[in-house]
């Protein structure tokens, strides 16, 4: 969930999906899609709208 400032409203969903049951924080980190993910939640967070 990525939130907008205050008063906080809900800006956006997001689905994390990195397909292992057998996932850690580190495994996640090494993924392939954390890049994107990480770099879609903070352009999200950026902005103001």
């Amino acid at each position: 969930m990525v939130l907008s400032p205050r008063p906080a409203e809900i800006k956006e969903m997001l689905k994390i999906n990195f397909e292992d049951e057998n996932r850690t924080p580190l495994s996640c980190r090494n993924n392939p899609k954390f890049g994107k993910y990480f770099d879609h939640i903070w352009k999200e967070l950026m902005t103001n709208e």
